[in-house]
C-alpha cells in the first residue's frame, strides 16, 4: 500500500533545483522521505537520475547498509511494476556500487581514486585506534627528548609554566589536546597560527574584537540564563503545596543578582559584581508543611547555581582586567612554544604514519580536502579539478544527520557541490535538537546557522522546510517532551528556540483500544546517589509494573512533586499534564 505523505513531506519529496535544508524532529519520517525523493529522482519519467550520479551520506555503516536496501526493495517493486523498463534494471544493477556511503568511505573513496595527487603510496591502510594511540605516545617522546636535549629558553620558561614537578604528563596532554582540536578545522597549521594573535593584545579596548572573547561573554551568558531558569524552578517550587516558602525572599534575591549578572557586558563591571556580590543567606524559619524533600530540592538548586556562579568567577573573572592583560602577555612566550611543539609534533606523527604507509580517520578527511581545494594565483581555496569533475558528476549530494557535521566535512561536501557554478544541489537533513556528537568536534553551528537563513518560500536556492510531525508516540508523550524541553533549551543552548514552532506535533491517529491510556507522563529524579544502573533498575521496573498491570508509582493529578520507594530507589516524581 502507498504511503500517504503529508504536505511537509511531499514538498521535501517534489523540491528541485535548490539547496534544502530539512529540520526533520523525531519520530517524522525523515527516512521515508528521504528514500521515497531518491525514488522520485531515478524513475522520473522526464529527467530520471542514475541512482550512482547521488551521493548519500549517512552518519553510520549500518545507516548506509539500511539506506541501500530500503532502496534496492523500492526498485526491485518498480521493476516487477514494469519489468522491461530499461532504466529501471540498469539503476538496480548499479545500486550495488552507489554512492550510499559514510563520509569516511566516501572519503577512502576520493583518495584511492587520486592518491598520486598528493603523493600517498596506494597500498596504505587504516590504523585502529589503538595503534594511533601507541604512535602518538612514542612521538611524543621523541619530541619531548629533542626538545630537552638542547632546550631553548622559550622552551624552558613554557616547561616551568606548564610542568608540575618532575612529571610531563600535562605538557603531554596540553600538546595533545591542542593536536586533535586543531585537527577538527579545515586547515590545522593555520588555525594553530591564528591562535597566536589571540594573545596579541596591547589595550582593553582590542578585547571586544577578538572571537574568544565575544565566545567567552556567550558562555557566561548561557550559564547565566540557565542560573535563572533553575531559580524561577526552585521559586516555583517553593510557592507550591509543601514547598519551602521561608526561601521565598532569599530566591527573589538570587534572581535579581542574576539579572543584573546578565546586564553587564563590560568585562571591569563584570569581574567587580563577580568579586564583591554575595548571595543572601537561607532564612533559618522554621515553617509548618514543609515537605523535605521539596526543601532539599530547593535548596540542591541554589547550591547548583551559586557553585555556577563560583566557577565562573575562578575562570573568567578572578583578576582584574589589567591583571588579565599582563597574564596574557606573559604566556604569550609560553603560548607560542605550545604552537610551535604542536605543530612539530603534527609534522613528526605525518611522517611516521606515511613511513608506516597508514592513515587514521582524520587523515581521510584532510587528505581529500587536499585532493579537492587547492590555491589559486590569488592565494584563494578554490575546488580542484577532480572537485570540478565531481560537480559535474553529482546531480545531489544528500546529507544525513547534518547536525552532527564538523567544519572539515562542510567544506569537503561543498567543494564538490555545484554552487561554485551557480548550481544549488545539495540535500540536508538533520534535528539540531538532537545532535550529540560535540564531544568528537561536531559542529552543530552550521545546522543552526542555515536554519537561520534558509527560507521555506518556493524558489529561494537556500530553502528551508520544517517536518514537526510526529508519527511515533501519542499526544500525551509529545506534549510532555514540550513541556520538558522547551523549559531547558534555547537558542544560546542547543541553537534552537524551542518554541511552539520547533515543538513536536502529533501525526498519527492511533486506533482506538479498550487497554488504558495514560493521560499524563511522570519525570523521574533520581535522588540517591548512584550511576547509570539505578535508571536503567528505575526504567525496568516501571516496564515491569505496566506489563502486569501493578498500580503506577504516582497516582496525582496536576503538578505536584513528591518523594516515593519503589523497589529500593529513592526518587522524585513529577506528573506533567
Amino acid at each position: 500500500m502507498a504511503m500517504n505523505f503529508t504536505p511537509d513531506q511531499q514538498r521535501v519529496i517534489d523540491t528541485r533545483n535548490c539547496n534544502i535544508l530539512v529540520s526533520a524532529a523525531a519520530g517524522s519520517g525523515k527516512t521515508a522521505v528521504l528514500v521515497e525523493r531518491i525514488i522520485q529522482m531515478i524513475t522520473d519519467d522526464s529527467h530520471p537520475v542514475d541512482i550512482d550520479r547521488l551521493l548519500i551520506v549517512t552518519f553510520t555503516s549500518a545507516a548506509a547498509a539500511q539506506m541501500r536496501e530500503r532502496i534496492s526493495r523500492a526498485v526491485a517493486k518498480k521493476l516487477e511494476e514494469n519489468p522491461e523498463n530499461e532504466h529501471l534494471q540498469k539503476q538496480a544493477s548499479l545500486i550495488h556500487n552507489a554512492q550510499i556511503t559514510t563520509i569516511d568511505s566516501f572519503c577512502l573513496f576520493v583518495i584511492r581514486n587520486n592518491f598520486n595527487e598528493i603523493g600517498l603510496d596506494p597500498g596504505f591502510r587504516v590504523a585502529d585506534e589503538s595503534e594511533i594511540k601507541m604512535l602518538e605516545a612514542d612521538v611524543m617522546g621523541r619530541l619531548l627528548e629533542e626538545a630537552h636535549t638542547e632546550p631553548t629558553e622559550r622552551f624552558l620558561h613554557f616547561v616551568e609554566c606548564y610542568s608540575t614537578g618532575t612529571s610531563e604528563k600535562k605538557i603531554e596532554d596540553a600538546i595533545l589536546r591542542l593536536y586533535h582540536f586543531a585537527m577538527s578545522y579545515p586547515f590545522p597549521e593555520q588555525w594553530l597560527e591564528d591562535r597566536l594573535e589571540d594573545y596579541k593584545i596591547q589595550k582593553v579596548e582590542e578585547l571586544p574584537d577578538k572571537k574568544w572573547f565575544q565566545g567567552a561573554l556567550a558562555y557566561v551568558n548561557t550559564i547565566l540564563r540557565e542560573c535563572l531558569d533553575r531559580l524561577f524552578q526552585a521559586l516555583e517550587i517553593a510557592n507550591g503545596a509543601g514547598g519551602p516558602i521561608q526561601y521565598y525572599e532569599n530566591l527573589t534575591a538570587d534572581i535579581e543578582l542574576i539579572k543584573r549578572f546578565q546586564q553587564t557586558t563590560d568585562y571591569d563591571k563584570l569581574h567587580d559584581l563577580f568579586t564583591y556580590s554575595a548571595f543572601t543567606r537561607l532564612s533559618a524559619k522554621r515553617t509548618e508543611g514543609v515537605d523535605p524533600v521539596l526543601k532539599d530540592t530547593v535548596k540542591a538548586i541554589r547550591e547548583e547555581v551559586k557553585k555556577n556562579i563560583a566557577d565562573l568567577k575562578k575562570f573568567l573573572f578572578q583578576i582584574s582586567v589589567e591583571d588579565t592583560l599582563r597574564d596574557m602577555a606573559f604566556c604569550q612566550e609560553a603560548v607560542e612554544e605550545l604552537v610551535s611543539l604542536t605543530q612539530s609534533f603534527k609534522e613528526l606523527i605525518d611522517k611516521s604514519k606515511r613511513e608506516k604507509n597508514m592513515i587514521d580517520f582524520s587523515d581521510m578527511e584532510h587528505f581529500a580536502l587536499q585532493i579537492l581545494l587547492k590555491k589559486d594565483e590569488d592565494g584563494k581555496i578554490v575546488p580542484s579539478s577532480t572537485a570540478l569533475e565531481l560537480q559535474d558528476y553529482f546531480a545531489e549530494i544528500m546529507i544525513d544527520e547534518y547536525q552532527d557535521s564538523n567544519e572539515v566535512q562542510e567544506l569537503l561536501l561543498k567543494s564538490i557541490s555545484g554552487e561554485e557554478k551557480g548550481r544549488f544541489n545539495r540535500f540536508m537533513v538533520g534535528d539540531v535538537k538532537q545532535s550529540i556528537y560535540r564531544f568528537r568536534n561536531a559542529c552543530p553551528e552550521l545546522f543552526a546557522g542555515k536554519l537561520q537563513t534558509y527560507q521555506n518560500v518556493p524558489g529561494t536556492v537556500c530553502r528551508r522546510i520544517d517536518l514537526h510531525e510526529n508519527f511515533r508516540s501519542r499526544d500525551v508523550v509529545l506534549e510532555g517532551s514540550n513541556r520538558v524541553f522547551e523549559r531547558m533549551m534555547h537558542r544560546d543552548i542547543g541553537g534552537v528556540e524551542y518554541d511552539r514552532e520547533a515543538g513536536l506535533r502529533p501525526g498519527r491517529k492511533f486506533v482506538p483500544t479498550d487497554k488504558p491510556v495514560a493521560d499524563k507522563i511522570d519525570t523521574y529524579i533520581i535522588l540517591d546517589p548512584g550511576d547509570a544502573e539505578l535508571e536503567a533498575r528505575l526504567a525496568a521496573s516501571r516496564i515491569h509494573a505496566m506489563t502486569e498491570g501493578e498500580e503506577p508509582l504516582y497516582i496525582q493529578d496536576g503538578e505536584e512533586m513528591r518523594r516515593v520507594m519503589y523497589k529500593d530507589i529513592v526518587i522524585l516524581t513529577r506528573s506533567i499534564r
